[in-house]
């Protein structure tokens, strides 16, 4: 919610600066300020729309990774769970859930893996 919140405050300011970039522009073509003025405002208003959008590509991407995290986090509680709820009466049972990957060589080496890691063979 608090992204939200920046996110929604930055491209409010963005667009406010955008605002005032326009009526610089606007004036400038009435000839109602003078040309050293508008530079240096136009060149402040637009440093300061970058440095806004550069804050705003941060926040999303701030949020997306959250989104992500969210996920992996959720994946992981259901996992816990599916473990806790396992029988321990049927060992092999157990085995093939704890294996996340096998891995064998030409050589005919295995690796095994599990959610923990690699198991020591």
């Amino acid at each position: 919610m608090e992204m939200d919140r920046e996110f929604k405050k930055l491209e409010k300011t963005m667009q406010g600066n955008r605002k005032l970039l326009f009526e610089l522009r606007k004036q400038n073509m009435l000839g109602e300020i003078e040309e050293d003025s508008i530079s240096t405002k136009k060149q402040q208003y637009e440093h300061e729309i970058a440095s806004l959008q550069s804050q705003l590509t941060k926040s999303s991407q701030n949020k997306e990774e959250q989104i992500n995290l969210d996920k992996v986090y959720d994946e992981i509680r259901a996992a816990l769970e599916h473990l806790v709820d396992l029988d321990f009466t049927h060992l092999d049972e157990m085995r093939l859930v704890l294996i996340e990957k096998l891995v064998v060589s030409v050589d005919g080496e295995v690796e095994i893996y599990t959610p923990l890691g690699q198991l020591d063979s």
